[in-house]
């Protein structure tokens, strides 16, 4: 059994090894798991799927998040948002490295869309409705 002493020495290790890990990586940690910075800088992406992402942008902030939204609206949201995906991976003219990073940040964007179209409550579609304005915030710290 650990002493008073020895518990709060064990619990500053935790908090110094936790912290050590925590900021050992030059690259911010992303909300999505595999999306990384290209050696520290930004990835390319043309200008169509800057167009298509500020477009999904653009949908998610005409959406207000609150407790008074209803799950119709997020039902709407939700089929906006997925004719806005589809328009971007039709124009999609993205290749290589660049592109696989592209889809590091848009699997993840889809999977939420696609939950948010299923989700049965507006409780639930809030939920997928925050991460993906999340995803959204992440795009231009990663893409330009």
């Amino acid at each position: 059994m650990l002493t008073p002493g020895k518990h709060q020495q064990w619990l500053l290790l935790i908090f110094m090894v936790t912290a050590a890990f925590c900021f050992s990586c030059n690259n911010r940690q992303s909300a999505i798991p595999e999306l990384t910075l290209n050696n520290g800088v930004k990835w390319n992406s043309d200008d169509s799927t800057n167009s298509n992402v500020a477009s999904l942008q653009r949908t998610l902030d005409r959406y207000p998040a609150n407790e008074a939204t209803t799950l119709v609206t997020y039902k709407e949201a939700a089929t906006e948002l997925q004719e806005g995906v589809n328009q971007l991976v039709k124009q999609c003219k993205m290749k290589g490295p660049d592109h696989d990073a592209l889809h590091a940040w848009l699997e993840p964007f889809m999977g939420e869309v696609k939950a948010l179209k299923a989700s049965a409550t507006a409780e639930e579609s809030a939920k997928h409705f925050e991460t993906l304005r999340k995803y959204a915030i992440l795009y231009p710290e990663y893409f330009e």
